[in-house]
């Protein structure tokens, strides 16, 4: 094919899909390497793929989320977000698809249709991947805040515009804390540091890694830091969890791995 190729592969059945900075996304033949089917977007493709059930679900920098069928490229839906979204969406075992966009949104829709089941402010643009455990899902904003959040929850009406004005009385101490937003598990704020890279857990912990080059271990069910390990350079690499070692390579030049529950 023609022009640069921004997405990381994804193989499901004998196909291999990828997508293109032009906005195209192919799917070939594994073996022969015959391209199947091509489909066009309206913008750059930078996320990987998620393929569930014989559909692909990806992002676009068109704003869009996209829903094909696997084996022939065929629009099942799209769903406007409000950025571009460079980030691959998870697809939980109940079918909801979970995202976030440039705009520091978090999207929990019903992957079947599209439609929007709830959303959530994280501040930020959103670089990473949602990570799925259980009836939970753990996102990361570029600027290091993460959320914990039980992705069943539905949203509820105005409860957004509420919680917006309620915040602001709040901030100039005209109105008590503000109610914890329904679903919300945990949040946690790595200060100073910007995450891009994919999260890893064992079941137990959540590890997560930073730009300035800091790993940090943190408890998956309440957020508190257990261990941090720093000075490993720039880190844009998810880091990896094979048994109870956690492995990551570093930007100075190495693979390191680290007992996971200690550090």
């Amino acid at each position: 094919v023609n022009g640069p190729i921004n997405s990381a592969l994804a193989w499901a059945g004998n196909l291999l899909y990828f997508g293109q900075r032009a906005g195209t996304i192919f799917a070939l033949d594994a073996r022969p390497g015959e391209e199947q089917w091509r489909y066009s977007t309206g913008g750059a493709i930078y996320p990987s793929f998620a393929v569930v059930d014989g559909v692909l679900y990806t992002g676009s920098a068109d704003q869009h989320i996209y829903a094909l069928d696997a084996q022939t490229g065929k629009l099942r839906w799209k769903r406007e977000v409000g950025n571009w979204v460079v980030a691959t969406p998870a697809v939980t075992k109940n079918g909801i698809l979970i995202i976030g966009d440039q705009d520091g949104e978090m999207y929990i829709l019903d992957a079947s249709n599209g439609t929007m089941r709830n959303q959530v402010r994280m501040g930020t643009s959103i670089d990473s991947s949602p990570m799925v455990v259980g009836d939970t899902a753990y996102l990361a904003s570029r600027s290091g805040h993460i959320v914990a959040f039980k992705y069943s929850q539905k949203r509820m009406p105005f409860l957004k515009a509420m919680r917006t004005v309620w915040f602001n009385l709040w901030v100039w101490n005209m109105a008590p804390e503000p109610i914890k937003l329904p679903g919300l598990v945990w949040t946690a704020t790595l200060k100073n540091e910007m995450v891009s890279a994919d999260m890893a857990t064992d079941g137990s912990r959540l590890f997560v890694v930073s730009y300035k080059g800091s790993l940090y271990a943190l408890d998956i069910t309440s957020g508190k830091k257990i261990w941090q390990k720093s000075d490993l350079g720039k880190l844009q690499a998810a880091p990896l969890v094979s048994g109870d070692t956690v492995i990551l390579a570093t930007g100075v030049g190495a693979i390191v791995g680290y007992d996971a529950a200690t550090g």
